[in-house]
This record gives C-alpha cells, structure tokens and sequence, in this order.
C-alpha cells in the first residue's frame, strides 16, 4: 500500500527524519516492557486477549506513507512492516469479540499509559496499519514495537506506541484525552487541519510551529528562499 501524497497538506512542512518535530505534550519515554498480548474489551460480546501469535499468523503488509505532526512537520515516504488494521478487524477482532452494534469508537491504549481516541470508520477506511516494523527494522521499545498504529490521515499523535489494549466505546462521554484537552481533536484529520478543538487549524500553524525548532527553522529557511 502507498498512501504517500504527491503534494504536503495545508500548512505541512517536509522535515528530516533524523529531526523530532513533534510537541512536547505528546512526547513518551521509551516503553520500559513491550506488551506480549493486546486485549480487545469494551462494547463487545466476549472480551477476547489475543497472543503475539495470532496477531503474527495475519497476511503481512507493507505501507509506504508520510507521517504529519500537528505542530506541521511531516516526515515523507515513511516505509512500514505489518498488518492492515482491516485483516486485524475482519479475522480477529469482529469474529471473535462480536463487537456491540452501537460501537462507533475505539480507544486505543499503549503500554506507556498513553491512549487516542478515534472514530471506529477512520480505522476501517483501508488505511489505517499497525505497523511492526519500519524501514525493515523491527519497531523497538522507543518506536513503539511491537506493535504501532499508524494512521496517515490523522496526526501523529495518534500514532499509539506498544499497542497493547483496543477498547471498543458506543460513545466517548467518559473518555479523558492525554494531555491539554484543546489539543486533543475528535478525529484529527490532517486534510482539515484539525488541530485542535474549537480552534481553527490554520490560525494554530505560526504558534505550533513556533514550539518546535526543527519545523521553526525549516520554516524559516522557505521564509529566506521566498526572498531571493
């Protein structure tokens, strides 16, 4: 699969890998212990664990795609190992846990206590990965193996590390966002540049890019080319 995009999304600026262009709000440290099991609860008929190897017998896959921070940096041509979300709902998920009908969320939860939110047709959409490794290397504990969500179209901070619980929601009331709640948007879509709540994502560009230095001085150097 290559979800990489011929042209940035409004207000993205391409930064080098061997940058950190994220927001100190969403930064982790390195999971201490990788889960060995992800448990799938929540709105479904029977709670099910399952092991490393059921997760391990899904088709294998392969998804190239860039990687945006809502602070505007993005990472191009990202090339991740792994699974499709869909097989990992159509052959585990679905058949085994028989999701409630009134389940339209799902929480994703890290090992590191860390958790995002989502709508459950943003994951089933074709797009959406939980990636293993990433350019041929296995995810460690820093990148967040063994198992990452990767979602193209949303943030990155909804990238969750060390998958380790997928909590399936009939709504998200009770839901508590990490971090400051005015950065935590509903679904996040980098096309739309949701940022934020109740802010538009366009007038959030100059601050956040302002809070991370690497975005801050690529922006500055297309400030200087634009001049001569």
């Amino acid at each position: 699969m290559d979800h990489t995009e011929r042209s940035l999304p409004p207000g993205q600026i391409a930064v080098l890998r061997s940058q950190s262009p994220g927001l100190k709000w969403f930064a982790k440290s390195p999971v201490g212990k990788a889960p060995q099991a992800m448990d799938i609860s929540g709105a479904v008929k029977t709670e099910t664990v399952f092991s490393a190897n059921d997760i391990g017998a899904l088709p294998a896959a392969e998804m190239i795609s860039d990687f945006h921070y809502a602070s505007c940096g993005t990472l191009r041509g990202l090339r991740w190992g792994g699974y499709a979300f869909d097989d990992l709902w159509a052959r585990l998920i679905e058949p085994r846990t028989r999701p409630e009908d009134r389940a339209r969320f799902v929480v994703v939860h890290g090992s590191d206590g860390y958790r995002a939110s989502f709508r459950l047709d943003d994951l089933l959409d074709g797009k959406a990965f939980l990636a293993t490794s990433l350019d041929g290397e296995a995810l460690d504990g820093e990148r967040g193996g063994p198992w990452r969500l990767i979602v193209p179209a949303l943030y990155g901070h909804k990238s969750v590390k060390a998958v380790c619980r997928v909590e399936l929601c009939r709504d998200l009331a009770g839901y508590r966002p990490m971090g400051a709640r005015f950065l935590d948007h509903p679904r996040a879509r980098v096309a739309l540049e949701e940022r934020a709540r109740w802010v538009p994502g366009v007038i959030l560009r100059f601050p956040l890019r302002a809070l991370s230095r690497p975005v801050r001085r690529m922006a500055g150097g297309l400030s200087r080319l634009r001049q001569i």
